[in-house]
């Protein structure tokens, strides 16, 4: 064993360092290990104390989302346990059980639901560093072995209050938490910055593909005020599509071996497409109802969860029936104005999709789609301005992947004792 380290039910520690169940680390007090409060339908109001409940709970960060209250006689006759700033949250429910958060300053009065235990660490124990260690992803995955239920799992607060912590001098507790408090006060900054790009491309989109770009003279149409010399066609009368489909799965020869990309609308989930999970042959590109796509083509997804989306694919693939394949016809539309323009109307697609009468979308509904046309040049500008901010979006993204990576090997080492601080 190395020098200055010692056995645990966790492994091998640091000889200064305390193996604790999570109940030990609360301070003896009222309400210090506890479920919140099971609120009614009937109990809840406007306005009042706020209730926190599970979706509120994210892995290390509080979602201030869908705002249920309770009135303060409410809160008196039901005899709630009041939650306050600082308190640490764990949700007992999936996904993933265990997570946990601490409570913001959120204004107001606070009560929380059942499914959640409410902790109040002692003096001892550094709430950023207890809560680092409860969304560690070993943890998760002890909490989740130690969780039931046959439609959706939970732990309760017996098995939650059982989960061994290791407890280094609070010295190094704190340390611990101020280096890793550090990364995720970057990756909050990059958050910020997605968002905002977010809302700059909204607005930039929704004034470029609605009244282009310098324009002085209007008329009206069918998607209401454009430019003077723009048109209005619909896409199946400037563009080419259409669907894939799913070769037999029996024919192993379709599969085995296979070399072309196969793509499914589950995987229609990105801006640019440039893998897959499953690739087919070209005896199935010649003997099925499947095609070949060539890159750049724009793909949207039909139907499933990622029904609406749009993305570009990056090579030469083929795909299933819930995909459509677009190419515009160059003479009218370029492809990366075409793309632009769908993804600005995702929301319209679905609602086309539901007053169809269908569960899903479908070629005709698409190609019934109007879509105004400006000239080339004008379309190529538009298009070359909502590009840049995807792609800053992409650099934004490609960032905060590299800072959640560098924050789970820094959790693997500092959170075990691997690396002292």
């Amino acid at each position: 064993m190395k020098e200055g380290y010692k056995d645990s039910v966790l492994g091998e520690i640091p000889v200064v360092w305390k193996i604790e169940q999570l109940k030990n680390t609360s301070n003896q007090e009222k309400h210090s290990f506890i479920d919140g409060d099971w609120i009614e339908s009937p109990y809840i109001s406007d306005s009042g104390i706020r209730l926190i409940q599970t979706g509120n709970i994210g892995i290390g960060n509080f979602i201030d989302k869908n705002k249920k209250h309770i009135s303060e006689s409410s809160f008196i006759e039901l005899k709630c346990k009041e939650v306050i700033e600082g308190d640490i949250l764990i949700c007992r429910l999936a996904a993933p059980v265990g997570r946990a958060c601490i409570v913001p300053n959120l204004g107001t009065k606070n009560i929380t639901s059942v499914d959640v235990t409410i902790c109040r660490p002692n003096i001892n124990v550094n709430k950023v560093y207890l809560i680092n260690y409860l969304n560690f992803q070993p943890t998760l995955n002890r909490m989740e072995n130690l969780s039931g239920g046959s439609t959706r799992q939970r732990i309760n607060r017996t098995n939650l209050g059982k989960i061994e912590i290791p407890i280094p001098p609070l010295p190094e507790q704190q340390k611990i938490a101020e280096i890793l408090s550090t990364v995720d006060a970057k990756i909050e900054i990059i958050d910020q910055q997605i968002s905002e790009t977010q809302e700059l491309k909204k607005g930039l989109m929704q004034q470029l593909l609605t009244k282009g770009i310098a324009h002085t003279e209007f008329k009206d149409s069918v998607l209401g005020k454009i430019p003077k010399s723009w048109e209005v066609n619909k896409i199946g009368e400037t563009c080419h599509s259409f669907a894939g489909g799913t070769p037999k799965r029996s024919v192993k020869e379709y599969y085995k071996n296979g070399t072309i990309p196969w793509v499914k609308s589950g995987e229609v989930d990105n801006d640019n497409i440039t893998s897959t999970k499953e690739s087919v042959t070209e005896l199935a590109i010649n003997e099925t109802s499947t095609r070949l796509i060539k890159s750049k083509s724009i793909l949207v997804a039909l139907y499933g969860a990622t029904a609406g989306k749009v993305g570009v694919l990056k090579m030469d693939a083929c795909s299933n029936q819930a995909v459509l394949a677009i190419n515009s016809n160059v003479d009218f539309i370029s492809n990366k104005f075409l793309y632009h323009f769908l993804k600005s109307i995702t929301k319209t697609l679905l609602v086309l999709c539901q007053g169809s009468g269908q569960p899903n979308l479908s070629k005709k509904i698409i190609d019934n789609v109007n879509i105004p046309i400006p000239q080339k040049g004008e379309q190529q500008q538009i298009a070359t301005i909502l590009t840049t901010t995807d792609d800053k979006l992409e650099v934004l993204s490609e960032k905060k992947t590299t800072y959640q990576e560098l924050k789970q090997g820094l959790m693997q080492q500092l959170l075990t004792g691997k690396v002292r601080v």
